[in-house]
């Protein structure tokens, strides 16, 4: 019988407050190289072909997911795990992966997330914002000669990728996974080496990011107010509104208005706000109001300019998915059948079963506060072995009282994060 070897990739999306530390000796990890990012502080324009890829992925995401219920998910974790995945990929499982990235010719996603990587790490202009996205490869002791190098390049070379090395099967390396993590998110998740107690292989490969930022025009919160929340269903809930009035930009629609919430370093939280008598449910899901939502920056004739009265709930909301059902939906099936998926950039030795997607699941989460925002995501896929307009300057009064949508996004206008709160 041969040996079933499982690998997990683990993307992390994180806004946190904390600084990174992680004591390698505390779980017998070796580190066999830690990258630097070499830059000149000149930040590159990344392919609009590129950012538009990463738009309509959130879209085609979005649009699947959105039931009524509230949501939150990470389009750029989903797809920086996956386009990990997609180094490793040949043939049909290939192409099924760029479709579902919505990648193409016009550009080459490895320059670009290198670029992204790298504009990330000088575009931190205020101490108070943190904006870090950090790669790392984890490898077995028995697996270290196994993995092609081409593909070991790809992740150093684009990716920026930490390698270490250790006995990843067992409680003492699942707890050095936890613990990593925890302090890459500032324990936003909690979590135990009984989370990854069925991570027993001999490959992990992890992308974290982790942010944090104040408001960039502050929310006193001595003008806090409690008011009712209006949920989907019919039913009100008590909540928190933040309160301030500013002049600012927002897109009118006859159903709907779109305004932004600036936050330091040209991250902004983007927010959807149905008509309060219009079709909550029927708002949300429109792919061209969505469209509108994600490119929300781009010139249009349909924004103006107010006088905005601005009320926002203080809230905190996670959610899980399991992708393999949503990807299965959405047409992405060839990488998790055991006899057709084609991994074969990770290993192609001859005595090493086939390697396919047993397991692929999503978690994320948002909390909103007069600090400011705070988000975490994560993305594990487990790979295994086979055994065989109106006019300007006009009062707006913008109050996130009822369901809405929302995005937030990098000063490249990437959708780091997107959701929809349907109830509190």
């Amino acid at each position: 019988m041969k040996k079933v070897f499982v690998f997990s990739l683990v993307t992390l999306l994180m806004c946190s407050a904390c600084k990174f530390s992680f004591d390698k000796d505390d779980h017998d990890v070796r580190f066999l190289n830690e990258p630097t990012k070499t830059f000149n502080n000149q930040k590159v324009d990344l392919d609009n072909h590129y950012v538009n890829s990463l738009k309509e992925f959130a879209s085609s995401f979005y649009k699947q997911i959105n039931e009524g219920e509230n949501e939150i998910f990470s389009p750029i974790s989903i797809a920086t795990c996956f386009s990990m995945l997609l180094d490793g990929a040949k043939e049909e499982s290939q192409t099924e992966l760029e479709v579902f990235l919505h990648y193409n010719d016009s550009f080459n996603h490895l320059n670009e997330i290198k670029n992204m990587l790298l504009n990330s790490a000088i575009s931190r202009t205020d101490p108070d914002v943190i904006l870090d996205i950090a790669q790392s490869l984890w490898v077995d002791d028995s697996f270290e000669n196994a993995i092609n190098q081409d593909y070991v390049d790809k992740l150093t070379d684009y990716y920026y990728a930490e390698a270490m090395q250790g006995k990843l099967a067992g409680e003492i390396m699942h707890n050095a996974l936890a613990d990593y993590i925890n302090k890459k998110t500032y324990d936003f998740f909690d979590l135990t080496g009984e989370d990854f107690k069925d991570f027993d292989g001999v490959l992990w490969l992890l992308n974290t990011i982790y942010l944090k930022s104040p408001w960039k025009t502050q929310f006193n919160e001595n003008d806090n107010v409690e008011d009712t929340f209006s949920n989907l269903s019919g039913g009100e809930t008590n909540v928190t509104y933040m309160v301030k009035t500013l002049d600012n930009d927002y897109y009118y629609d006859e159903n709907y208005l779109i305004s932004s919430f600036d936050l330091e370093s040209s991250l902004k939280l983007n927010v959807l706000l149905p008509n309060e008598d219009a079709d909550y449910q029927a708002i949300l899901s429109n792919d061209e109001n969505i469209s509108s939502l994600l490119n929300y920056h781009l010139e249009s004739p349909n924004k103006s300019r107010g006088c905005m009265h601005y009320r926002l709930p203080q809230f905190r909301l996670t959610e899980n998915y399991n992708l393999e059902e949503i990807l299965q939906e959405m047409n992405v099936k060839k990488i998790f059948n055991p006899e057709e998926a084609n991994l074969k950039g990770i290993c192609d030795l001859p005595n090493v079963g086939n390697l396919y997607v047993g397991k692929a699941v999503h978690g994320a989460g948002i909390a909103v506060d007069n600090n400011g925002v705070e988000a975490a995501a994560y993305t594990v896929i487990d790979i295994r072995e086979s055994s065989s307009g109106p006019e300007g300057n006009e009062d707006v009064y913008f109050y996130v009282n009822r369901p809405f949508a929302y995005t937030i996004t990098s000063g490249d206008d990437l959708p780091l994060f997107m959701g929809v709160t349907y109830s509190l």
